[in-house]
């Protein structure tokens, strides 16, 4: 049925194109006054499942791509996509609140101690083995300088844009030195829109910042793939920093090669995450059976318990479920089948719609409840790392109820410490 609605790959993507426009038209248009991160995720979704796929359709029948062709026909694929996409994008869409850009707590020492933390537990996580049971904790420590970044723009209001700047450095020497990129460029988002101040800047530039952010991010992408070549493999001895400019120079040099079929085929690719779907797809139930919900029921052991109480439970990463549901070794590169390729494995085409319907609104009703109970800087923290589509469910599902246990207990012991300094100043007096 799904081939008689899109027949051609070419008006999938054209109406990819639309939904996306309209979703970030959404998304600018109040974000100097609010912030919902799961239009960023839907946006997220549109992307990787439905436009990039799309793309990579269209491409297939030129001469010049042989990049990541789909392992079964659009039609197929697209009866998975168009229905999960659609659902996981209602769920995410339920009105659950929005994060306000400011917020009237105060608190500076709180805001210092957390920047101070998270920058000592990266510098921790790089250096140092850690044990696979404390590395998540650990994970989520590092974390912290970004949460007390957000405190202190609000502890400091006319200094925000100077902690801005600082804040967005930071993350790009941070880029330098793990090569993901990605995450500075959804950080600098984020934190501008934390930055911004209720019509402080126009929408038509925050629209021409926008429209500067996302070609700044294809334009390192058009070359991010060489960066690593020489920082993991060839192991230049020189500094990342002149590597970085010397990549980004010779582009600039050479703007035209920004539109090469090389490098066009290097978006595609970077971008198309449905190209691991459409492997399992293709394997799943030809090779492999149905799962029928038993990785989806590992997900959710490995969420509530912690290692040291289930040593057995599968490792993060997704190279286990790749090998399994697509037959193809995932232990030499970054790659997972996602959350529709799960979703698809365990339940098939028809089910697959209903699981990221449900996922979705688990993450609505996360992002609920910490609008409802946790400050403003707890919300980024919680909900960022999860505004992806290329991680199977049971990675989301994890770092969600361990970021929410991890928040509430801080938040927890900072209240206990408040009411223990009031009581003594209350003596004291």
């Amino acid at each position: 049925m799904c081939c008689l609605l899109w027949p051609e790959p070419r008006l999938i993507l054209a109406t990819g194109l639309l939904l996306f426009a309209l979703e970030g038209w959404c998304f600018l248009r109040q974000s100097d006054r609010s912030i919902d991160l799961r239009v960023l995720l839907r946006m997220v979704a549109l992307v990787f499942m439905w436009i990039a796929p799309a793309l990579s359709y269209v491409f297939a029948d030129a001469d010049w791509y042989s990049g990541g062709v789909m392992a079964v026909p659009a039609g197929f694929y697209f009866t998975l996509a168009i229905p999960c996409t659609v659902a996981f994008n209602l769920a995410l869409s339920i009105p659950a609140g929005v994060a306000r850009t400011f917020s009237g707590i105060h608190d500076r020492a709180w805001g210092w101690l957390l920047l101070v933390t998270g920058l000592a537990a990266q510098q921790v996580l790089a250096q140092v083995d850690i044990p696979a049971a404390l590395r998540h904790p650990l994970y989520l420590t590092g974390q912290l300088w970004l949460v007390g970044l957000l405190f202190l723009q609000q502890a400091y209001p006319r200094r925000r844009w100077l902690l801005f700047g600082a804040g967005v450095l930071y993350l790009l020497f941070d880029a330098l030195h793990t090569t993901l990129f990605g995450y500075l460029m959804v950080w600098s988002l984020l934190l501008l829109c934390y930055t911004l101040r209720p019509g402080e800047v126009a929408l038509k530039y925050r629209l021409s910042a926008a429209a500067l952010l996302a070609l700044a991010g294809l334009f390192v992408l058009s070359f991010k793939y060489e960066y690593r070549q020489k920082i993991w493999y060839e192991h230049s001895t020189e500094p990342r920093w002149q590597i970085f400019l010397s990549l980004a120079g010779q582009r600039l040099l050479h703007p035209a090669d920004l539109l090469r079929p090389d490098i066009v085929q290097h978006y595609t690719d970077r971008l198309n995450q449905g190209y691991h779907t459409a492997l399992t797809m293709a394997y799943v139930p030809a090779k492999e059976p149905f799962a029928r919900g038993a990785t989806l029921l590992e997900d959710l052991r490995a969420a509530l318990l912690p290692r040291f109480l289930a040593p057995g439970k599968q490792r993060a990463g997704g190279a286990e479920n790749i090998r399994r549901f697509s037959g193809v070794s995932g232990q030499r590169w970054s790659s997972n089948i996602g959350h529709y390729g799960e979703a698809y494995v365990n339940f098939g085409v028809g089910g697959a719609w209903l699981v990221m319907l449900i996922y979705g609104l688990f993450i609505s009703a996360a992002w609920w409840m910490m609008r409802r109970y946790f400050p403003l800087p707890w919300w980024v923290f919680v909900l960022q790392p999860v505004l992806n589509v290329e991680e199977d469910i049971g990675m989301g599902l994890n770092h969600i109820v361990k970021a929410v246990l991890f928040a509430a207990g801080i938040v927890v012991v900072a209240g206990l410490w408040k009411r223990v300094r009031m009581v003594r100043r209350g003596v004291n007096q």
